[in-house]
């Protein structure tokens, strides 16, 4: 009986059956493979698959279907560290990278019409602006300033939240809402008076979102217009969305 059984050379003073090679060389296909630790480029990704393709530094081969560990979402165009096992790489995190966020801020004021129509809050007005904006999928990042609109271009939980400030005055209701797609108004709700304390505050939530979903700030008043925002940058309006693996 060999040490390591057939076709594998036998070692003296080795317990049968557990042979190990020697120093500096590599059984192919065997458990003594070591992981190889390479830098790489994501170049393209697929949310529908949760997969990116990797570019390995310093070969100009596109290798596509690959995974990240989930506390890293591919960006395209981030420098990644993975490990190779056989022909598939595994992307054990970024280098200087940052999950998915976006926000958008605004030192203007929007004053809506007396009424209980919601109004979307234009962030893309004059004193509009974007605050971060950390996502790119090839195509497109999180943050729409042109719509208002804040993207998950990746699927997964999300913490989302707004801040929200008013004018006093006109002693009437004044409400903002999360919109989820133009369709359903997800919590948390702000629900106040124009002339009642605070004057300012901030509220946020957390959910799962698919590709594609995206989010905006819509305001409304009871019998009279308000006034929301402020012509604070911290102070002001603002919508941001936030990765959590």
């Amino acid at each position: 009986m060999t040490s390591g059984g057939a076709g594998i050379p036998p070692s003296a003073g080795v317990v049968p059956g557990l042979w190990t090679p020697p120093a500096g060389e590599i059984i192919p296909g065997s458990l003594f493979t070591p992981a190889r630790r390479r830098q790489a480029v994501v170049v393209a990704r697929d949310a529908a698959t949760l997969t990116c393709s990797l570019q390995i530094q310093g070969d100009s081969t596109v290798h596509p279907g690959q995974v990240a560990l989930s506390h890293y979402v591919p960006r395209v165009g981030d420098t990644v560290w993975c490990l190779q096992d056989g022909p598939d790489w595994l992307i054990i995190g970024g280098q200087g990278t940052e999950l998915p966020k976006g926000k958008m801020r605004s030192t203007a004021t929007q004053t809506t019409a007396a009424g209980t129509v919601p109004e979307k809050f234009d962030f893309n007005a004059a004193g509009g602006s974007t605050s971060y904006d950390l996502d790119n999928d090839g195509s497109n990042t999180m943050v729409d300033r042109a719509n208002s609109r804040i993207y998950a271009r990746w699927p997964g939980k999300y913490a989302y939240g707004y801040h929200w400030s008013i004018v006093p005055g006109g002693n009437t209701g004044a409400f903002a809402d999360v919109k989820l797609n133009n369709t359903l108004f997800l919590p948390p709700r702000y629900r106040g008076n124009s002339t009642n304390e605070p004057r300012d505050g901030s509220l946020s939530f957390e959910r799962a979102f698919t590709a594609g979903d995206y989010i905006e700030l819509f305001i409304t008043s009871g019998t009279a217009g308000v006034t929301f925002g402020s012509n604070s940058n911290e102070l002001g309006m603002s919508l941001w969305m936030s990765y959590r693996p």
